[in-house]
């Protein structure tokens, strides 16, 4: 009886193991028929490897119809609503392409994806939508895949690049402080004087005082670029027109 229980609470634990990765394990959903069965395989093998790699997924979706909604809206219910998402905050990222209206959007969810913001979307979409628009679907979802993956690799080494540049400045500076670190106070200009000159009266005049003022400019927040779906959950990301 003992082992049979501990046998059951194995299979308990490696069955909630998988639900915390993925609730889903359909990355691509060619919906709007886009793509070869080769191709859509391809796609999923990539997705399946780029989800393992960075713990969050990766996925793509075609549809014919957005069913009222906008692109943003769609996205967004696609992935809380089809299980998508790992870890608690349910780190993930959707690219949707409709037909209807030649929509697309991409959204974002869980702290893993901050690398991500809307002008970095935009950016790494620029080379993609021309491949959209001509019809090379399997092209342009590749494309796509290659330059998300850029973004998140160069994201912690930009920041490791600024802190090594912060440390090397603030060795410099230290090191040319310490060089002109040379003058002692004195209490009067007796060392600077040949000895001809001789002052009989000392008075300091007050003549003026100016007082300059900076506005500085406060940096809006970054998260008046993310908002709610109809699931409560936040979301970031960006869309357009292909």
């Amino acid at each position: 009886m003992k082992r049979l229980n501990a046998v059951l609470l194995l299979v308990a634990v490696l069955f909630s193991l998988s639900i915390c990765a993925s609730a889903n394990d359909r990355l691509v959903v060619d919906d709007a028929n886009l793509l070869s069965s080769d191709e859509a395989a391809g796609l999923q093998a990539r997705c399946e490897k780029l989800s393992e790699d960075y713990n969050l997924d990766f996925v793509i979706v075609t549809c014919d119809s957005l069913d009222g909604k906008t692109a943003t809206a769609y996205a967004d219910d696609y992935f809380d609503y089809n299980g998508y998402g790992q870890g608690s905050d349910h780190s993930g990222v959707l690219l949707l392409v409709s037909m209807e209206q030649r929509d697309w959007a991409v959204s974002t969810t869980g702290s893993k994806t901050e690398p991500l913001s809307k002008k970095t979307i935009d950016s790494l979409m620029n080379s993609v939508l021309p491949k959209l628009s001509s019809g090379a679907y399997a092209k342009a979802f590749d494309t796509y895949l290659d330059n998300l993956e850029h973004e998140l690799d160069d994201s912690p080494n930009l920041f490791i690049s600024l802190i090594i540049g912060l440390v090397v400045a603030g060795i410099v500076v230290g090191i040319m402080a310490y060089n002109m670190n040379t003058a002692r106070p004195q209490s009067n200009a007796n060392r600077y004087l040949d000895g001809k000159m001789q002052l009989h009266q000392n008075q300091d005049f007050f003549l003026y005082s100016h007082t300059s003022r900076t506005k500085i400019e406060r940096k809006r927040s970054s998260s008046s670029s993310t908002h709610r779906s109809s699931s409560g959950r936040r979301h970031g990301g960006s869309s357009g027109k292909f």
